[in-house]
């Protein structure tokens, strides 16, 4: 089984206070459930609240740390934990268990660039379009020709996230190698 880590270490990492996450977590409508709802995400054996102290596997303390300054600037928590799942789970490796993070690219820095506060649009007036993408620094000439690829000619970035230094983040504070925290489980057992 994977390795769990606590409340304490989930805030530290994430910087999201003990209230605020709570809200996030419990209720009928509660936006983290909303958000694997929508995104097909069992959460259970990802987080266990049912014990006396709550536990987080790393993936999720990931998706905590990526919904984070999403969260801050202003965007619905159900939107910006579904950011953090699509980055946290974007394929399945072995086994049905999600990988490490993938997609952090292979050169550059990996970042999450948003072009609108409301990034999940399925209005008449743009079906289809998401107002973020995750994009390399290294493939991606420039800032404004990622913001472009996230929404269009007219879109201009208005939050970058690095996820590459988010990642190194996040290990240092779990106490996990950060080599391995950036790969995908294949890249790691390769």
């Amino acid at each position: 089984m994977e390795q769990m880590h606590g409340g304490a270490a989930l805030q530290r990492a994430t910087g999201l206070n003990r209230t605020r996450f709570k809200s996030h977590r419990e209720g009928a409508a509660a936006p983290l459930f909303v958000a694997a709802s929508v995104e097909g995400i069992d959460l259970a054996p990802l987080m266990q609240t049912d014990t006396p102290r709550n536990q987080y596997s790393a993936e999720f303390v990931m998706v905590a740390a990526i919904a984070r300054p999403l969260l801050d600037w202003g965007v619905l928590a159900a939107d910006a934990y579904r950011i953090g799942m699509k980055f946290a789970f974007s394929a399945l490796g072995a086994e049905g268990h999600p990988p490490r993070f993938d997609p952090l690219y292979d050169l550059g820095e990996t970042l999450l660039i948003l072009t609108d506060p409301r990034p999940f649009r399925d209005d008449l007036t743009a079906p289809g379009v998401d107002g973020f993408a995750i994009v390399s620094d290294h493939y991606a000439p420039g800032l404004a020709a990622a913001a472009m690829q996230a929404r269009g000619d007219e879109a201009e970035p208005v939050l970058i996230v690095n996820l590459s230094a988010l990642c190194r983040r996040v290990a240092a504070v779990l106490g996990l190698d950060p080599a391995t925290f950036l790969r995908p489980v294949a890249q790691v057992a390769a």
